[in-house]
């Protein structure tokens, strides 16, 4: 399994404010309906004089990692953007160097 980053902007305003929202729900919903794990989904604040959405999935590299490439080339055709953007994340774990107590167990 993979993570990957998919975001879209509209900072050009090149899209009407209802463009972008139905942008945000088409790509919202091509992650939803393809089921993989959608770990979240992050956006500009609203008074923000940028507009962007950001989501974080998981799924495996394959037939259905490539299907969601050409679905996000269809959308950023269909809305007129020059692109959108995905990164496949690296994870690395870090572990503790040490255990401390938490607040919970001191308290016990």
């Amino acid at each position: 399994m993979s993570v990957y980053y998919v975001s879209i902007g509209n900072s050009d305003d090149k899209l009407s404010q209802k463009e972008w929202a139905r942008f945000c729900t088409l790509l919202d919903s091509k992650l939803i309906h393809s089921m993989i794990r959608v770990h979240g989904r992050w956006m500009s604040f609203t008074n923000s004089e940028f507009q962007n959405d950001c989501w974080c999935f998981e799924t495996e590299d394959g037939v259905l990692m490539d299907w969601l490439r050409d679905q996000f080339r269809r959308l950023a055709g269909y809305f007129g953007q020059d692109s959108i953007a995905l990164a496949k994340a690296e994870t690395e774990f870090l572990t503790p160097t040490e255990v401390l107590p938490s607040p919970q167990r001191a308290r016990d």
